[in-house]
């Protein structure tokens, strides 16, 4: 699935100048030479947006679910959604499945997984290795990416250092910038109270 920056036909693109006919059948060629199918969906059609007045105002479905005969066979129900807009100028995409067929694929994979990998599979992400798969990125995409929600939904609060780490989302720094009066390697664990919210006493230490 992802942004194929692509249509397959005239009708999914609304406003602005046609679409070539000679780059939509390259599209659905190089589908049809790697044995995918478009996977359909419901609800909105379109999933891009160039976000602009009126009649200057183009929609394309640039995004899309693809997949195989043999991953049909092993989800024979599913669905694919279009979700509302938000942050970016494309939608979206959200893809349902049977919850038995999912189980079924599950414990199939479960055996051909050593011990040493499922312990590596469960380990969270640290920031340094979320930064360096997103700067392998197109700049700005990746750029675009660090600046919105995936900053600190890594690793666990036991591993963020309060005064040593960037997890601050309103500050342009992320960090803490006074003082460590709480000694340099307390996390930010440390400054949350069993019951799920922060313990005054020490924050405005």
């Amino acid at each position: 699935m992802g942004d194929f920056n692509e249509v397959l036909s005239d009708a999914e693109k609304e406003r602005g100048h046609r679409r070539d006919w000679s780059y939509i059948s390259t599209f659905q060629e190089a589908l049809d030479g790697c044995g995918l199918e478009d996977m359909g969906y419901v609800r909105l059609k379109f999933t891009w947006c160039n976000k602009r007045d009126g009649s200057n105002m183009i929609h394309e479905r640039l995004d899309r679910f693809t997949n195989n005969l043999g991953w049909r066979n092993l989800f024979p129900n599913y669905m694919v959604k279009h979700l509302d807009f938000r942050r970016s100028d494309h939608r979206p995409l959200l893809l349902e499945v049977n919850e038995e067929s999912f189980d079924s694929v599950l414990a199939s994979v479960e055996p051909r997984l050593s011990g040493q990998s499922c312990e590596f599979l469960d380990r969270p992400f640290t920031y340094e290795e979320i930064e360096t798969a997103v700067f392998g990125m197109e700049p700005t995409k990746g750029q675009r990416l660090l600046e919105y929600d995936i900053r600190w939904r890594v690793g666990d609060r036991a591993k963020i250092v309060v005064y040593k780490d960037r997890w601050i989302l309103k500050m342009s720094t992320l960090k803490v910038l006074s003082p460590p009066t709480l000694g340099e390697i307390v996390t930010v664990l440390q400054l949350i109270l069993p019951s799920g919210g922060w313990d005054v006493r020490l924050v405005t230490k």
